[in-house]
């Protein structure tokens, strides 16, 4: 069989599409490759990041293909993948530096993301392998003391927010991770203020430059308000506070993308100025933008991650955060007696006698959440931990006043959504006031998992208008009528507005406008400024990571996994009603989302050779 007749067959099984074949299909004539199954392997390798994958994992892809009883790939008698992946192993399309395609660990990479984890891999090992000591110990001690009043009363013993602070006061690079409501940002603030005493004390230059960043606009915009409402309460000195950073900016500004290139205005040969580098919601960050971060620090900056390991990934390829995440939480012993000469002493279950320094050493996970004392919480967690029956028994219970499970009915897929959306709706609707307006808005969404078919966004968006339009509510006589809720969609630094940023149609005057919030008041934009915008009155669970709602109904799909109804509920702090069949439901608790990534092994074997 030839190259050209496989990937045929595979094209018309809807498991290669045009960009892997015509990919495939170009290295095997450039190359001279005649084996049909390593064309279908640079197929495949070529889109593993459309799907979210970095690489193509021959034992992880057979075992899909078993599981969906899918026999046209690997039947037993004819190839196995240790078999493929021999064949692929003695093609000229892996061998040398300058090859398309890098094979390792048993796993294909098209070459350019074999290189972003490598480089990745080999700077965090590097980081985490390094100690800084304070300037100023004994000020090190009184700022965890003054910043951490209450560390003495954990639970356990332990007050993890304190930890992390020290680790990441100790250590050039350091993972905060944590669930909604765990006091990540309010760690961080402290981490900020322990740093900038050291700096002062002759650490780093004074006043250190820091940037706070996050990978989209509006998780950028969530962190600015964050920080400054926890700086304003932070015991401090006036120059200090004064020092801390209040505005935040995205990744991409931040590295100076531009839209004619792939390579970042920041880099090894040019590196950021910043002396401290906080990046939030870092579970959103791709393999290849968190490389190019890394790529882009000066030797001496530190770096912070901020984020929740259980949230959704990326929307592009990569893991990074579950992956740095993936070694647990227990500390070297070296790790363990350095921590023990400023804060009380760990506990053994922290503690790995048998691990040597590294990654685990720099990385913190928070565990007390302030946000989700109730049902809401009680919820997340069982789904989480993939407890179906416990997280349905939740859902039934009447006592439970805010959650509910609403069945879809026959032909009425959308169940209880019309009565959930209308009242849902009613406040933004009967505002009177552009503030009214956006207080409204920021209240409740309806999340869905994807944006196409019947119960995507687009659909239930639609549905919601027409909804709203028959009770009375709205007015949809023109595009920007009174009411609308409008989410931008790209960012336009020159008019000021990001991805993921919502406003409000308003009646003025001059015409309709659309109204956006902004330190210290609003701001009125006419329609025609507008960047790519949409109506939003539902969106992606994905684009609603970093938000939070009071209501949250969240409609059925079968591809729900566990990860987006774990991000979905945790968006809600006093209602969630989950529209889904128990059978569906059942399902996507069970799902996880498992992605191809060879970040985890690279790691270790940096972690090995630093």
């Amino acid at each position: 069989m030839t190259p050209a007749a496989l990937l045929d067959r595979w094209a018309e099984a809807g498991l290669v599409g045009p960009l892997g074949r015509r990919f495939a299909e170009a290295l095997a004539r450039l190359a001279g490759e005649a084996d049909p199954w390593v064309a279908l392997a640079a197929a495949l390798a070529a889109e593993a990041p459309l799907f979210g994958d970095v690489c193509l994992a021959f034992d992880r892809y057979a075992d899909q293909l078993s599981a969906r009883g899918d026999d046209l790939a690997l039947p037993p008698d004819r190839l196995s993948p240790q078999d493929w992946l021999a064949r692929v192993a003695r093609s000229p399309l892996v061998e040398g530096a300058q090859a398309p395609l890098v094979l390792a660990d048993g796993c294909l990479y098209l070459a350019r993301y074999a290189q972003h984890q490598a480089r990745l891999a080999s700077a965090v090992a590097r980081r985490a392998h390094e100690v800084v000591p304070p300037t100023d110990p004994a000020l090190l001690r009184l700022g965890l003391s003054r910043l951490f009043p209450d560390a003495a009363a954990a639970p356990d013993g332990v007050d993890r927010q304190q930890l992390a602070a020290l680790v990441a006061t100790l250590h050039p690079f350091a993972v905060i991770t944590g669930g909604p409501g765990t006091g990540k940002t309010t760690t961080v603030v402290r981490v900020l203020a322990l740093l900038l005493e050291q700096a002062r004390a002759g650490a780093m230059p004074w006043p250190p430059r820091v940037a706070l960043l996050a990978p989209t606009g509006k998780a950028a915009a969530r962190m600015t308000e964050s920080i400054r409402r926890q700086r304003a309460q932070l015991d401090v000195d006036p120059d200090i506070r004064a020092a801390l950073p209040v505005e935040a900016a995205t990744l991409h500004r931040a590295l100076g993308a531009r839209p004619d290139r792939v390579a970042m205005r920041h880099h090894a040969g040019n590196p950021l100025t910043a002396d401290i580098v906080v990046v939030d919601e870092a579970s959103m960050v791709d393999l290849a933008m968190m490389s190019r971060l890394f790529d882009a620090l000066r030797p001496s900056a530190r770096l912070v991650l901020l984020g929740d390991r259980d949230q959704l990934f990326s929307v592009e390829a990569g893991s990074v955060l579950g992956d740095l995440c993936e070694g647990g939480e227990r500390f070297s012993t070296a790790a363990a007696e350095r921590l023990a000469r400023y804060r009380p002493a760990l506990p053994p279950a922290l503690i790995d006698p048998q691990a040597t320094p590294g990654l685990a050493d720099t990385t913190v996970q928070l565990t007390h959440t302030w946000r989700f004392q109730d049902e809401i919480g009680d919820l997340a967690r069982a789904i989480n931990a993939g407890d179906a029956p416990a997280a349905l028994a939740l859902l039934r219970d009447p006592a439970h006043k805010k959650l509910a499970l609403a069945h879809p009915q026959p032909g009425d897929p959308a169940g209880d959504l019309r009565r959930l959306a209308v009242e849902g709706f009613r406040a933004l609707c009967k505002a009177k006031t552009a503030e009214e307006a956006l207080a409204a808005v920021g209240q409740f969404r309806v999340l869905c998992a994807h944006r196409g078919g019947p119960l995507g966004v687009r659909a239930v968006g639609q549905r919601i208008e027409r909804w709203l339009t028959q009770a009375g509510l709205i007015v949809p006589d023109e595009p920007f009528y009174a009411g609308r809720p409008v989410m931008v969609l790209r960012n336009d630094y020159a008019i000021g507005l990001f991805n993921g940023d919502v406003g409000v149609a308003r009646a003025t005057p001059d015409g309709p406008r659309v109204f956006f919030p902004q330190p210290g008041g609003l701001r009125a934009i006419a329609p025609a400024r507008l960047p790519p915008h949409e109506t939003v009155y539902a969106t992606t669970v994905h684009k609603a990571q970093g938000s939070e709602f009071k209501g949250v109904p969240l409609t059925p799909s079968p591809l729900i996994t566990r990860e987006l109804l774990y991000t979905g509920v945790t968006r809600a702090c006093e209602q969630v009603s989950i529209l889904a069949t128990e059978a569906v439901l059942t399902a996507g608790i069970t799902a996880r989302v498992v992605r191809a990534s060879g970040l985890r092994s690279a790691l270790s074997r940096s972690e090995r050779n630093p």
